[in-house]
This record gives structure tokens, C-alpha cells and sequence, in this order.
């Protein structure tokens, strides 16, 4: 297999969160292509598990219209590892401070049109800590779920966030 080589770059749109490029790339020697690129820091999420359950929170998100259950999550900042985005975004989310972090997986989200990857972590010890409050432009509802609950909401279709959908998988699974 040959790997597409860049012959041209535009970017189209530079944004907080994202930014959208059109490249043409070289497919073969006859051949190019248009490709359209969304950029996007890296993620972290972060599955936090408690003796009854698992903390979700639920929070309106525009793009899709709807309030949706995830587990807490958030972009990582310039020159910060996933660790520190993890512990950051779970303080601010739900009050909590992991004192241990397992990394459970990284994806990408949408390969065909995004850099954007994600880092999914769990942590099993949770203490409490209101050290950082919540960014303003959210508004966030926290629930724990107890685990026969997180089953049957990922069975049933309740559950509609893929990093969700992964961490809690592998993370049930991990639990046993």
C-alpha cells in the first residue's frame, strides 16, 4: 500500500476547537484526490468507578440536539499530558480527583475526516475535591449509575456517546 503524499494545503476555516483544511494529495502517479481535514486537539476521558457504580454526567450538546449521559471528559491543553487532562476534567466535572489512573484505550474518532483522538482512562480511587470549578459554558447534571443500569442503558441505546460507549465497555469488562 502506498501512503498519500500532500501536494497542496488550504486551510478553510481556523476556529477555538477545530480547524478545517482541504489538501490534494497524490494517490498514484496518475492520481490525486481532495481531502478534507478536520484538526482537533486530542481528547481525554476519564470512566470513574465507585463501589455502586459509575459517575456519568449529562450535559446538552448543541451539534446533536440532545442532553447526553458520558462519562467526563475534555480537550487537552497545549503541553499537557493525558494524565493531568484527566485528573483536570474530572475535578471540574464532577468533584472528584482520581489518585490512580489506568488507561483503558485510544481511538481516533472519525478516521475519514479527523486527527482527533482519544484517550479513555479509568480510575477506581476517587476522592472528593472542589479545588476547580466548572468551565462556565457548561452546565453539568452528575448521576452514578449503578452497573446492571449501565448494562441495560448501553443495551437499550440510551448510552450515544462513542467514548462513552467504549470506556464503559472495556472498563465493565475490566471490572468483571
Amino acid at each position: 500500500m502506498k501512503i498519500e503524499k500532500l501536494i497542496k494545503s488550504e486551510t478553510i476555516f481556523e476556529g477555538k476547537i477545530i480547524t478545517v483544511k482541504k489538501d490534494l494529495v497524490e494517490i498514484s502517479e496518475s492520481m490525486t484526490a481532495s481531502r478534507e481535514i478536520a484538526l482537533h486537539m486530542p481528547a481525554v476521558a476519564v470512566v470513574p468507578v465507585f463501589d455502586d457504580g459509575v459517575l456519568l454526567v449529562k450535559q446538552f450538546r448543541y451539534a446533536t440536539g440532545e442532553f447526553l449521559w458520558e462519562i467526563p471528559a475534555g480537550i487537552m491543553e497545549e503541553d499537557e499530558k493525558p494524565e493531568e487532562t484527566a485528573e483536570r476534567e474530572l475535578i471540574e466535572e464532577t468533584g472528584y480527583r482520581p489518585e490512580k489512573l489506568e488507561l483503558l484505550c485510544r481511538f481516533f474518532t472519525t478516521p475519514g475526516f479527523s486527527n482527533e483522538e482519544v484517550f479513555v482512562f479509568m480510575s477506581r480511587e476517587l476522592s472528593p475535591d472542589s479545588s476547580l470549578d466548572p468551565d462556565p459554558d457548561e452546565n453539568i447534571e452528575k448521576k452514578i449509575f449503578t452497573f446492571s443500569d449501565i448494562a441495560s442503558c448501553l443495551k437499550e441505546g440510551l448510552i450515544k456517546d462513542s467514548k462513552t460507549i467504549i470506556g464503559l465497555i472495556i472498563a465493565l469488562e475490566k471490572i468483571g
